[in-house]
């Protein structure tokens, strides 16, 4: 209990999809790693009594592989359920793997440990980053 870290970054993934659609072993040890640990971390903080900002690594994958015709807003969306209700969701999810799966199941424990425990919590979903250089980075010398 000496330490007290105000942030944990949260690497501790099996980190590959092909890996995850190898075998039914692979597709096991994927949703027990990545799910599991990821509940465990929740519970270590909560446990731990530490107020630490827990920042997780997500992926675009989440949202599938193909186009969505559309840009993929930031977080939540605002939607319109039947009957006329106004709610306030997190965008849907279409995992193409059980690595993306995890990391949309990973999401709604996300959810719902920021609001029943009050955990504060940023899932980063980045997408396939290739080479150094973007059109924009190039721009800055």
């Amino acid at each position: 209990k000496e330490e007290k870290p105000d942030t944990i970054v949260h690497f501790a993934e099996q980190r590959a999809a092909p890996y995850s659609m190898k075998n039914s072993k692979a597709k096991r040890y994927t949703i027990d790693n990545n799910v599991g640990g990821a509940n465990n971390l929740c519970c270590a903080v909560i446990d731990s009594d530490v107020d630490a900002h827990i920042v997780h690594l997500g992926t675009m994958g989440v949202y599938g592989y193909g186009t969505s015709g559309g840009e993929i807003p930031e977080g939540y969306i605002d939607v319109t359920l039947p009957g006329g209700r106004k709610s306030n969701i997190l965008h849907p999810a279409y995992p193409g793997s059980i690595y993306h799966a995890t990391k949309c199941l990973d999401a709604i424990l996300w959810q719902f440990y920021q609001k029943n425990d009050q955990l504060r919590i940023t899932d980063l979903h980045q997408g396939i980053v290739w080479g150094t250089n973007t059109p924009q980075t190039v721009l800055d010398e």
